[in-house]
């Protein structure tokens, strides 16, 4: 649904989902906020990366050339015990 006071997302399913709650919500995108300091390991980086919108997905090459990118994601996929 779209209101005259949140302007209109942009096309991906993820997107268009939140925003949907959102307006069901009664809130604007800028209400929302970080649930804390991401960690250190990386493993934020990766699922933001691995959930990308089929349609960005071409951003992974541009992005795979930024070393602290690589070291991110290289860390979120080392498993902690």
């Amino acid at each position: 649904m779209h209101t005259a006071r949140s302007p209109r997302p942009h096309r991906t399913i993820r997107n268009s989902q939140c925003h949907g709650l959102l307006d069901k919500l009664g809130l604007k995108r800028s209400d929302v906020e970080p649930l804390g300091t991401p960690a250190l390991h990386g493993r934020e980086l990766l699922m933001s990366e691995t959930m990308r919108p089929s349609n960005a997905t071409a951003q992974w090459h541009r992005r795979l050339e930024e070393p602290e990118v690589v070291e991110k994601i290289a860390a979120g996929m080392q498993i902690s015990r």
